[in-house]
């Protein structure tokens, strides 16, 4: 056997064969001793000595308070036998042999000394060797506790350092010395554990060599899942969790950059945002999101810009405002809209105000919109514009031109009717007249004595011939 002086060996094996002979042997002549050789055999130092023993000299007898104390010695003798034998047992129970060699081998020595030591009498000497025996199995006994905890000490670490027999072997110790121990039964659960264990993150570090980081977090999670306490591991799995989170996190940073970088700013924006979902400590997804912003602006303000340029070059001067209205409305401190605003307001007023004279040009009869509408001409002649614009701008002057020119009116009426045109003066009664008028809406009216009046209304349009109106009375009174 290898000696111990209290800490169990990496390697060392349950109680072996010759150790469980020895003590059963021991525990059989403990009987003899106690319960057997008092019945049979008489004290040596009380019977009397044989001739051959006997002394040349004629031996004293002993008085019977020599008689009394040497069974009393005697007595001391059986019972401290009886405790070692008790003790003896209980160590035996607790696996004393695997890490308490040294001092159970002591103890079994100074156990055959007492033993000879009483067999031949000598109660005094023995009593002395049993308690020294006694003593040192008490030791052993007390030492228990600090035992178990070195053995589960080293048992946790030889499941850290995956050594498969000996966290097994510190298990069966463990269990044998507190089998009731937590944490003897957790060393014993996670040492069975132990060899899927192994496998499970043997792959996982392939992975790691391969640079398979989500792999190898895969299945370190997967050996976690097998036993959940093993620290180094855990320590593994973070560190590669990090490292992927880092991985992740610059990958996201990169694919949002290329993305701005394309005014692809719905893709730049989830790739940064899920930049900062990775690491919400760091400043770079949060610095990128305020520059996209500004990016943005800046690129939807120029697209904008170059919408209203092109309506601006299509004349459509008053949708041209609506997008530079829109540009203010969301940033105020922009000039450039503010002034390409004021030159297609002006514009889109002129063209507006155009058009409402072209399409009813009839309001120029009138002598006030004659005179805003000359002044609206020459404003959109001061100013340059496009084709279209130029185009209104004609056919504005030629309204305006045709406004003034007489249109000739022929009256047919019966020379009984006296006729009166509105606004032009009164014709009397007349069979045809011809009236030169200018463009705008009239009146005319017939009365005669005895018949009911007439009243029409007509329009002498621009450019209009061959205009004819009749006035006559007809209905009787």
């Amino acid at each position: 056997m290898t000696p111990n002086t209290g800490t169990p060996s990496a390697t060392h094996s349950p109680i072996s064969s010759p150790k469980k002979l020895f003590l059963s042997a021991l525990l059989v002549f403990a009987a003899l001793v106690l319960f057997v050789l008092p019945q049979h055999v008489s004290d040596p130092l009380i019977k009397d000595q044989s001739p051959a023993d006997k002394p040349s000299s004629t031996p004293s007898e002993l008085t019977p308070s020599q008689i009394a104390e040497k069974k009393q010695y005697r007595q001391e003798a059986q019972r401290v036998l009886s405790k070692i034998v008790e003790l003896m047992s209980k160590l035996d129970q607790i696996g004393a042999s695997e890490w308490a060699t040294n001092s159970l081998d002591k103890a079994r020595q100074l156990i055959k000394e007492g033993d000879e030591q009483y067999l031949k009498a000598k109660y005094e000497s023995s009593i002395e060797t049993f308690a020294e025996t006694l003593n040192i199995l008490e030791g052993v006994f007390n030492r228990a506790e600090e035992t178990l905890k070195v053995v589960l000490d080293e048992g946790f670490k030889n499941l850290e350092e995956l050594l498969v027999d000996d966290a097994a072997a510190r298990a069966r110790l463990a269990l044998k010395i507190a089998p009731e121990n937590a944490d003897a039964l957790e060393l014993e659960e996670r040492s069975k554990l132990l060899p899927s264990f192994i496998q499970a993150i043997s792959l996982a570090e392939k992975h790691v060599q391969l640079g398979e980081i989500a792999a190898a977090i895969e299945d370190y999670e997967e050996a976690m899942q097998i036993d959940s306490r093993h620290i180094p591991t855990q320590e593994k799995l973070n560190i590669l969790k990090q490292k992927k989170r880092g991985n992740d996190f610059y990958v996201q940073m990169s694919i949002g950059l290329q993305e701005m970088e394309k005014n692809r700013f719905e893709g730049a924006q989830k790739a940064f945002r899920a930049a900062l979902d990775i690491d919400s400590t760091r400043t770079e997804p949060q610095q990128a999101l305020e520059q996209l912003t500004a990016r943005r602006s800046q690129y939807n303000t120029r697209k904008a810009l170059e919408t209203a340029s092109q309506l601006e070059k299509m004349e459509e001067w008053q949708k041209a405002v609506a997008v530079y209205d829109a540009l203010i409305s969301e940033d105020s401190s922009l000039t450039e809209p503010k002034i390409r605003r004021l030159n297609a307001s002006v514009r889109a007023q002129l063209s507006m105000r155009a058009d409402d004279i072209l399409k009813d040009p009839l309001k120029l009869s009138k002598p006030v919109t004659f005179r805003q509408t000359q002044k609206l001409l020459r404003d959109m002649k001061g100013i340059e514009g496009g084709e279209k614009f130029q185009i209104q701008a004609e056919n504005l002057e030629q309204a305006l031109y045709l406004s003034q020119v007489p249109i000739a009116v022929t009256f047919s009426s019966d020379g009984l009717t006296n006729v009166t045109l509105y606004k032009v003066g009164e014709f009397g009664a007349f069979a045809d007249k011809m009236v030169m008028l200018k463009p705008g809406n009239y009146q005319v009216a017939g009365s005669r004595t005895g018949f009911r009046d007439v009243q029409i209304e007509f329009t002498v349009k621009l450019n209009s011939s061959n205009m004819s109106i009749e006035v006559r009375c007809t209905e009787t009174i």
